[in-house]
């Protein structure tokens, strides 16, 4: 295994903190929400929650903030494209206004504007750029290191309708799941097949792009259906065209773009039980994107792209869509203490148009048992998603092989992930990790290896994660 001295005395440091943090906090008493204060914030088991009030009299003016640290050290003990460890961080600020209370007028539960921005310091270094290889990346908070805008927009409600409009973020509102938020690996959260298929990854972390979007929550009109449809329209690529990788083209999240094609987003929701015992969730949703998009296999002149005698240009198509569903279903009831809880999710992604997309589609699931070992808030997790390689893609590949004997075909990646959620004190967890990726990149060659025919090798990351909340 390749050891880096600096990650392993930065994490070391950083852990160290945090001990003294969760240390000092044990001996303060777990006291109420404050003013100002989300419930889960770290600020509440300190021994002073607010100094000097500050909170409490921006909380009453409109105005809360959140100050969030997430912090990996991971390392590829096996496989991938080389064996090794790395450490990566991210701060994120949060602050959000309450327009009608900042203004001082009267409050009116159906009528409210929000105003929400959200920042990122991301640091460190990427286990699966640089190490493993694979389409999922191990890490969730995995990024180019930058100072970043990621979201800043208003929303506006009018009883069940409500608007949202400025720099946008997909993911915060379609395609995912809240039992799948218990684990670290990308693909549980924006799957790997938009982050592939749609073009710079689409609208989600780290890049959000101008957009809006429209809900109507059923739930909250004179019927009470457990229904909600949302509809999002975003610009069509959140980085400008070149060569880099998109991250790189939009260092900071401020290239405010308006080309390229639109992307256009529908979910419809429906909860049953919400807040209950057995709480369940069922989503559908539908994109469609009207910019253009590479062929994976055909060039202009007729010739397989991985024919030497190829000019090289891919064809281009217009347009690009696909389609999903999600399922979030509470299989135990918890206790009366609130221990116990079992819940699963499964997604089902397709992107039908072979001949543009790398992947075809995408199916995962996973169980989530909430308070073991009489700790409420502790939880346990086990998820795994498989990923197939459409045609176009295996098409080039067997096209290559024909040239270069021995070049490995792409065919499908399979992430697993277990881990455990140990809240140190409230705003304070530790999680520790294990994944196992087979066949990474879909089972692509290894760059760093020659002769470069030899595929990556199915990699092993062991993790530990610490969030703060404050």
């Amino acid at each position: 295994m390749t050891f880096n001295h600096r990650y392993w005395v930065t994490s070391a440091s950083v852990l160290a903190l945090l001990a003294v943090a969760g240390a000092t906090c044990a001996s303060a008493q777990q006291a109420p929400k404050a003013p100002g204060i989300r419930e889960e914030s770290i600020a509440h088991a300190m021994p002073v929650p607010d100094p000097f009030g500050h909170r409490a009299f921006l909380e009453s003016r409109g105005i809360t903030y959140e100050l969030n640290y997430v912090a990996d050290v991971l390392g590829n003990v096996s496989g991938g494209k080389r064996r090794g460890t790395v450490y990566s961080g991210r701060t994120e600020g949060v602050v959000d206004i309450d327009v009608r209370k900042a203004l001082g007028l009267a409050d009116n539960p159906n009528l409210a504007t929000l105003i929400h921005i959200n920042a990122f310091h991301i640091h460190g270094a990427a286990l699966s750029r640089s190490y493993v290889g694979n389409l999922a990346p191990v890490s969730n908070i995995e990024a180019f290191p930058a100072i970043r805008l990621f979201e800043a927009w208003v929303q506006q409600k009018i009883g069940p309708v409500s608007v949202r409009i400025g720099q946008l973020g997909s993911d915060s509102e379609t395609a995912g799941s809240s039992t799948a938020g218990q684990f670290n690996n990308g693909t549980f959260g924006w799957p790997a097949l938009h982050a592939v298929n749609i073009l710079s990854g689409g609208p989600a972390y780290p890049l959000a792009t101008p957009g809006a979007t429209v809900k109507f929550d059923f739930s909250e009109t004179e019927q009470k259906l457990p229904l909600s449809v949302l509809y999002g329209i975003y610009n069509g690529d959140p980085a400008r065209p070149g060569a880099e990788d998109p991250q790189r083209r939009n260092r900071h999240g401020l290239d405010f773009r308006l080309r390229h094609g639109t992307l256009h987003v529908v979910e419809t929701k429906l909860d049953f039980d919400k807040g209950g015992a057995y709480a369940s969730s069922y989503k559908l949703g539908a994109w469609y994107h009207s910019g253009k998009f590479d062929d994976r296999r055909w060039g202009t002149d007729g010739l397989s792209l991985a024919d030497p005698a190829s000019n090289g240009t891919p064809l281009r198509h217009r347009g690009n869509y696909g389609f999903y569903g999600i399922v979030d279903q509470a299989l135990l009831a918890a206790d009366k203490d609130g221990m116990g809880q079992v819940s699963a999710f499964a997604r089902v992604f397709s992107s039908p148009l072979k001949d543009r997309n790398l992947l075809s589609w995408q199916i995962d699931g996973g169980l989530v048992a909430k308070g073991l070992f009489g700790r409420a808030n502790d939880a346990a997790g086990i998820a795994v998603s498989y990923m197939k390689v459409a045609s176009g893609s295996r098409g080039y590949d067997v096209d290559f092989a024909s040239f270069n004997p021995g070049a490995p075909v792409r065919s499908s990646e399979l992430a697993m992930e277990a881990n455990y959620l140990f809240e140190v004190r409230r705003g304070f967890t530790i999680q520790p990790s294990v994944q196992h990726i087979v066949r990474p990149g879909g089972h692509i060659a290894n760059p760093l290896l020659a002769p470069a025919q030899k595929p990556i090798r199915n990699a092993t990351v062991f993790g530990l994660r610490t969030v703060i909340k404050y």
